[in-house]
């Protein structure tokens, strides 16, 4: 017997809105059955975002925005857990996928879903959410933007509430992992790493390589534009380290496991911490970050 999850039985109208959004060469023979994958994104969403989100916040009774929501299978899972969400996507195919997948749910009632109207502007007023999810999503963001919509989340976000970033390839990373998976990309300035990308006929003559999320962020620059005084950094606490969390994972293992996270933990604590201002996983190949409005 299978240990698989049976799928989903979605409408044919959800799977039709996933298949008029392919290219012709999404399309081609030997791709990808995109449908299938859409299907699939709710149970993998609760395998591998869930547990991440979980970390940091409990999920029941919060307010929650999404920005880039995609097809809508994290909105899903976060209304599963208790949550009432406000979903945006640019994209107005995206957001009515994602409409008829939260209905098809029935989850109508607690997930509200919109086209966003804007790449760096949120139609919210101040104080709105408890927690703010860009999964995915910065890498899209076009530079001149981000900062901009940083902002705007800080100003929608409550007190004590959060903002978690994740899924950001890092452009600290030597590989680009997430789009062209050429070595030393992200190290390149925009137009000389484009011109890389289409010599090595890694992306088209005409893709935008940052709208493909082929250059990534950098730690300090999603973390810079919230207010200093009002931000913490949760993977700066030890409670939510990444070293520490795999220390704890490595307590009953071998002596090199321990010895390493320990040392990991030391150079954490005592240099990158109080000198470089970061946490370890700034220097991962995703960024994930956890950021709460005091």
């Amino acid at each position: 017997m299978s240990d698989q999850p049976t799928p989903f039985a979605y409408s044919d109208e959800f799977k039709e809105a996933i298949r008029s959004m392919l290219t012709e060469h999404e399309k081609a023979p030997g791709a990808p059955d995109w449908v299938a994958l859409a299907v699939n994104r709710v149970e993998e969403k609760r395998r591998n975002f869930l547990p991440v989100i979980s970390r940091y916040v409990q999920l029941a009774g919060l307010q929650v925005l999404e920005i880039g929501c995609g097809s809508g299978p994290a909105s899903v899972v976060m209304a599963e857990q208790g949550a009432t969400v406000t979903a945006v996507d640019l994209d107005p195919r995206m957001a009515h996928a994602a409409q008829l997948r939260v209905r098809d749910h029935g989850l109508s009632d607690v997930v509200h879903v919109q086209p966003s109207s804007s790449g760096d502007r949120l139609d919210f007023p101040a104080d709105s959410f408890d927690l703010v999810i860009c999964n995915g999503v910065f890498e899209h963001v076009q530079p001149e933007f981000r900062d901009g919509l940083l902002r705007e989340i800080w100003r929608v976000l409550r007190h004590g509430g959060h903002v978690f970033l994740g899924e950001t390839p890092n452009r600290l990373w030597p590989q680009d992992v997430h789009t062209t998976e050429l070595w030393f990309l992200h190290y390149l300035p925009r137009g000389l790493a484009t011109r890389y990308a289409r010599l090595r006929k890694q992306i088209s003559p005409t893709d935008d390589l940052v709208a493909l999320g082929g250059l990534g962020c950098f730690y300090w620059r999603l973390v810079a534009p919230l207010p200093a005084p009002e931000r913490l950094v949760l993977n700066m606490v030890d409670n939510y380290s990444w070293v520490n969390r795999h220390r704890r994972e490595a307590a009953g293992s071998s002596a090199v496991k321990r010895i390493l996270f320990g040392a990991l933990n030391i150079v954490e604590r005592f240099f990158f911490r109080p000198l470089l201002r970061m946490p370890t996983d700034a220097l991962l190949p995703y960024l994930t970050i956890c950021v709460r409005k005091n």
